[in-house]
């Protein structure tokens, strides 16, 4: 029996072992340990989160912080785009963010916020400038452990448990990258939520934080979800006046403003890509004269459109 076991090692009495390793306990219901099923058999044995948790917890000096980043839970970065990047959401985001200072003072339970669109139209950066619209603090869900290797689906669930229990008396927004991974459907439905629908709906409803859950795609969104979210806002790639105006931000330095207009017209070009190239550019900028940033700036967006099986259309 692993409480037995866990006693006799740890020096405990068997009741206070029992307790640790109770289903409804802090410790398994933050996913520390989670209990599985030793192979070809009944036996119940006792797993930490991860091999990097279990070491911290062996080996390194007790740090809350430093063990809920080895858990997947990491404080974001500051924003690079601003709420005027993003005019056609003006009235959503407006919205947003008054609903978000009202649950703040009055700690409401259960808000969760779906923002969909395609990859790189400012979604995470939506999450960033809302925090700090609001005043909160925003942590991020990790989808890769430290050492670069993938979360599995249990795992990543299991982080929104984690991050409510070690900041359950301190605000903060939660944000859920690439929520589709988790909706659709594996063979035996372990780590989705179409396959553990009470318990995912539970989970919708107890959040003691908000959570944005961010997906490029809705269609395997089951309509029992769907209505258990606060906002769903679609962010498509921004409009020509707002794509010019990203590019004048980052870019202007770097390329022509003839440039600049033109790349604006790219109805493709999300954001993302903006950024991306414009760092490039920027890191090299003092080796190349105008003229050949311009057409840096063209090739690289266009390739990067291209690999997201987004071609760049002709320019003016």
């Amino acid at each position: 029996k692993p409480a037995r076991f866990l006693a006799h090692v740890l020096g405990l009495s068997q009741d206070e072992a029992e307790a640790a390793m109770n289903k409804a306990s802090k410790l398994l219901a933050c996913g520390t340990v989670k209990f599985e099923f030793c192979r070809g058999g009944s036996l119940q044995i006792p797993q930490f989160f991860s091999m990097e948790v279990a070491h911290k917890l062996a080996h390194e000096p007790y740090d809350p912080s430093c063990l809920l980043n080895a858990m997947g839970v990491k404080a974001s970065g500051a924003p690079r785009l601003t709420m005027g990047d993003f005019p056609h959401l003006k009235d959503e985001l407006s919205w947003l963010a008054e609903y978000l200072r009202m649950v703040g003072r009055e700690q409401r339970p259960g808000v969760n916020i779906l923002l969909y669109g395609d990859p790189g139209t400012g979604k995470t950066q939506l999450t960033r400038i809302l925090g700090t619209e609001v005043g909160m603090p925003v942590f991020d869900f990790a989808t890769h452990d430290n050492i670069g290797d993938p979360l599995d689906r249990a795992q990543r669930l299991s982080t929104v448990g984690v991050a409510a229990k070690f900041f359950r008396d301190t605000p903060g927004l939660f944000v859920f990258d690439e929520f589709e991974d988790i909706l659709v459907p594996s063979p035996l439905g372990l780590g989705t939520a179409n396959g553990r629908k009470g318990w995912f709906n539970n989970l919708l409803e107890s959040n003691r934080h908000p959570v944005f859950w961010l997906s490029n795609s809705i269609h395997h969104l089951d309509a029992a979800f769907a209505r258990r979210f606060d906002f769903v806002i679609e962010v498509p790639v921004p409009p020509r006046s707002c794509r010019e105006q990203i590019l004048h931000n980052q870019t202007a330095k770097l390329v022509s403003k003839p440039v600049i207009s033109r790349l604006a017209e790219v109805g493709t070009l999300a954001p993302a890509v903006i950024s991306r190239v414009s760092s490039v550019i920027g890191g090299i900028e003092s080796s190349f004269p105008e003229n050949v940033r311009d057409e840096m700036a063209i090739r690289l967006i266009g390739s990067a459109l291209k690999a997201q099986s987004r071609p760049m259309e002709q320019m003016p």
